[in-house]
């Protein structure tokens, strides 16, 4: 349920790390790029590690700053480019990074601290590029925004993806903000990296990545602070981070900020489930008022609720949060499917990204559960299928 993180070293300004630092410039997979003041290393890039150095300088000091780029699956898989690092990969992935580290004589697994994970989580559907425009029509948390498109000249999603950057971002002065939500689809992902930026993807690759929602939590510095301070934790170290636990309530949190948990269905069943609730006619008409406007082409709840807001007296934003809570409670979502272009009923983004969590996380502990089957269970089950019990 973790994808990948960048982790910081920094070392006195001493002689025998200076040699160090000298004997990782002098490796001919050291490399350094037109506006880095970094120095890379890709002797392990193939293993999902990029290495990278620099001197940091300081009026009263300077040190040696060491960051490694890591995706943790990568490291002890190389053929399944798709799956996720869990819990129970931890010893492997700890002893092979160790290996690699050992190479340059820098330090082991316990003393990198973190400065960026990426939580995330698979989904498998066969309805992915429908979801993905479901989500578009979603909400947007107060402290998140829409990812300013360049080439547009304009906030707006990109295809087969959502991109919600932290509202605090700042590309000029370099500020990440907190996090960054990334929702996209893996398989149009992987065809972008092969046909756009010409990067070899190969078919297995392609054939992994189908049908694959990749949920995604990008968590910079002051979300990591926030998760320290959260569960209590000594440090920031990448083995104090590296948990699905927080991976499962930071990625659960941002599917049901903006997908919220109601199944997606038809305008008109939406109606029909509303007329059905017992609650007041007139909260049945704000209900349906705010599913009527969100159906609208280039609308979404986010939209909605500013328009909702500036022109009815009525309604605040505390109303319309407290009407999408309703709806959470009757099953629906605010946001419809389309008769003529999907199914007539999708489940929620969120109950997928629960089953999936379950799958990946508990799949040890229902298989140790499984009692085994007996010779008399391989009996029964020839009675039946030979119709003896029936």
């Amino acid at each position: 349920m973790i994808h990948t993180a960048m982790l910081i070293n920094a070392q006195s300004y001493r002689l025998d790390n200076i040699a160090r630092y000298n004997y990782f410039l002098s490796q001919p997979e050291t490399v350094r790029f037109k506006q880095s003041s970094y120095y890379y290393n890709l002797r392990f890039k193939s293993m999902g590690i990029i290495l990278a150095t620099r001197i940091k300088k300081h009026h009263r000091y300077q040190c040696i700053v060491y960051a490694c780029k890591i995706n943790f699956k990568r490291l002890t898989e190389q053929t399944d480019r798709v799956s996720l690092y869990t819990d129970r990969d931890h010893d492997k992935t700890v002893a092979k990074f160790n290996e690699c580290m050992t190479e340059f004589g820098l330090p082991s697994w316990d003393y990198w601290i973190t400065n960026r994970i990426d939580y995330c989580i698979n989904v498998r559907t066969s309805h992915v590029e429908e979801y993905i425009k479901l989500m578009q029509k979603g909400d947007v948390p107060y402290y998140q925004r829409i990812a300013y498109n360049r080439d547009k000249h304009r906030s707006m999603h990109k295809p087969g993806s959502l991109y919600l950057v932290a509202q605090a971002r700042d590309g000029r002065k370099g500020k990440t903000g907190s996090q960054t939500y990334n929702f996209y689809d893996k398989h149009a992902q992987k065809l972008y990296e092969r046909d756009v930026k010409g990067i070899e993807v190969t078919d297995q690759e392609l054939e992994q990545a189908k049908n694959i929602l990749r949920l995604e939590v990008q968590c910079y510095k002051p979300k990591l602070e926030y998760t320290k301070r959260k569960y209590s934790l000594e440090d920031k170290r990448i083995e104090t981070m590296l948990s699905d636990e927080y991976s499962k309530n930071i990625v659960g949190k941002a599917v049901k900020n903006v997908c919220h948990a109601g199944d997606y269905v038809t305008k008109n069943e939406a109606y029909k489930i509303i007329d059905k609730a017992k609650m007041q006619n007139a909260t049945k008409d704000k209900l349906k008022l705010i599913i009527k406007e969100v159906s609208r082409q280039y609308q979404s709840i986010a939209k909605v609720r500013e328009k909702l807001t500036e022109e009815t007296e009525t309604m605040t934003r505390n109303n319309f949060n407290a009407y999408l809570k309703r709806l959470d409670q009757l099953g629906i979502n605010a946001v419809t499917v389309n008769c003529t272009g999907m199914t007539d009923r999708l489940t929620s983004v969120y109950k997928l990204f629960m089953d999936a969590v379950d799958k990946e996380l508990y799949l040890d502990q229902i298989e140790d559960d499984v009692p085994e089957f007996t010779d008399q269970d391989e009996e029964a089950i020839e009675k039946i299928m030979d119709g003896e019990c029936f």
